[in-house]
C-alpha cells in the first residue's frame, strides 16, 4: 500500500465518486425504467463490482505497467464506490427486521456465492 500522501487520497476520492455516481445510475435507471425492485439491483451491482474488481486485481498483479496510482483510482476508488456492501447489510438488516427469514438468507447467500464466484471469474478473465 502507498504510504498517505494528497495524490493517493486524490485517486481514491476521484475513482470513489466516479464508482457512486455508477451505481447512483445503476439504481435509478434500473428502478425507473425497468422497474427491478432495489434489493435485486444492490446484489447485481455487487456482483458486477466483483467481477471488474477480479478482473482489475487480476490485470494488475504481475503487471509493472500498473502503478499503485492506477489501483488506488480503479480498484479502491471505483470499485470501492461502486459497489454496496454497507447498502446490501443495511437491506438485509430490514429483510431480517421485517421477519422475511427465508428472503433474508436466500438473499444473503446468493450475494455472497455469487460476488466470489465474479471475483473469480474476472480474475480468470484477466488471466486469460
Amino acid at each position: 500500500m502507498q504510504p498517505l500522501s494528497f495524490s493517493a487520497f486524490a485517486l481514491v476520492f476521484v475513482g470513489g465518486g466516479v464508482g457512486s455516481l455508477f451505481r447512483y445510475l445503476c439504481s435509478v435507471l434500473s428502478s425507473t425504467l425497468i422497474g427491478i425492485p432495489t434489493p435485486y439491483v444492490t446484489m447485481g451491482v455487487n456482483i458486477l463490482g466483483s467481477l471488474l474488481i477480479g478482473y482489475l486485481l487480476g490485470l494488475s498483479l504481475g503487471n509493472e505497467g500498473w502503478g499503485m496510482g492506477y489501483r488506488l483510482c480503479f480498484v479502491v476508488g471505483v470499485c470501492g464506490g461502486f459497489t454496496t456492501f454497507s447498502t446490501f447489510s443495511a437491506e438485509l438488516f430490514f429483510l431480517l427486521r421485517e421477519g422475511q427469514y427465508g428472503y433474508a438468507l436466500l438473499y444473503s447467500l446468493a450475494s455472497c456465492i455469487l460476488a466470489l464466484g465474479a471475483v473469480f471469474a474476472g480474475y480468470r478473465l484477466a488471466q486469460s
